[in-house]
Formats: C-alpha cells, sequence, structure tokens
C-alpha cells in the first residue's frame, strides 16, 4: 500500500468538516489532499454521506452541509472515485462476508484494494480487515472526547 495514497471513508471526511474539539486532525488530511501533498481517493458515495452525517448527526443547515460538501467537489488534485460499480459491489459485499464485516466497510476495503491505497478512517474495525492497510485519524483519546462532545 502506498504511505501517501489514501481513500477516504465517510467517517474521516465527516469528522473533518463537523467543527468539533477533534476534527483539526482529519481536516488536515483533506487540506493536504487538496494541496496534492497526499494522493486522496474520495469516493462520490463518501461525500453523499457526509452530508447525510452532518446534517443528521450534527444538526447542520442543509444549506451549510451542501456547500461544504460541494466546496470539495472543486478540488482537482483529489482522485474522485465516481462509480460504483456492480463489481465493486459484488467484491466488497463478498468481504464483508467473508471478514463478517459491514457492508460500507467492504466496499471501501474493495476501493483501497483496487486503488492500492490505505483507509483513512475513525472506525477500528478497519484494523480487523486482511489485506488492507487502514489509518486511524483519531486517538482512542480523541475518541473519548468525540463521544462525550457528542452527548453534550
Amino acid at each position: 500500500m502506498s504511505a501517501d495514497r489514501y481513500l477516504f471513508e465517510v467517517g474521516a471526511l465527516t469528522i473533518a468538516f463537523a467543527g468539533t474539539p477533534v476534527s483539526e486532525t482529519a481536516l488536515e488530511y483533506v487540506r493536504k489532499g487538496i494541496s496534492g501533498e497526499i494522493q486522496a481517493i474520495i469516493p462520490n458515495t463518501a461525500l453523499v454521506g457526509t452530508y447525510h452525517i452532518l446534517r443528521g448527526r450534527y444538526d447542520f443547515p442543509r444549506e451549510q452541509a451542501k456547500n461544504i460538501v460541494t466546496n470539495v467537489l472543486d478540488a482537482h488534485r483529489i482522485n474522485w472515485c465516481s462509480e460504483i460499480s456492480t463489481d465493486h459491489v459484488y467484491k466488497g459485499l463478498s468481504l464483508a462476508y467473508k471478514d463478517s464485516i459491514q457492508g460500507w466497510d467492504g466496499y471501501y476495503s474493495q476501493l483501497a484494494k483496487e486503488y492500492d491505497a490505505t483507509v483513512l478512517t475513525i472506525d477500528s474495525d478497519f484494523q480487523d480487515i486482511k489485506n488492507i492497510s487502514c489509518e486511524l485519524v483519531l486517538t482512542d483519546e480523541q475518541i473519548d472526547e468525540l463521544t462525550d462532545y457528542m452527548k453534550s
């Protein structure tokens, strides 16, 4: 896996834009992707998911969530994964079944394999998936801080 090629999972993107006390680390990865410092691969589906979570979980107004997500779409140095092919679905679901993981995790894992990329995520479950590399953008302490923040 390329150390500077990252597939952004929806959780990492959402945290970057959510404005939480722990958002800065994830936001720094986005900045590096936009500037071309790292090779960022972002599935369009992750942006739709980011919009959904910003609206539903973080109570962002529709216009603000839309503006955040569409502004990212203007980044020309991002490598956009624009389709969710039938092949991606089959292989992702096969991984999900084989490794006993969630369907979306299987999908992201399949894309990471296809793009020879490290999954950038907040979900520690990716550490248990065979034959992929992941990087957690939040420490255990930051996850605890985020949990406390979300409760308040």
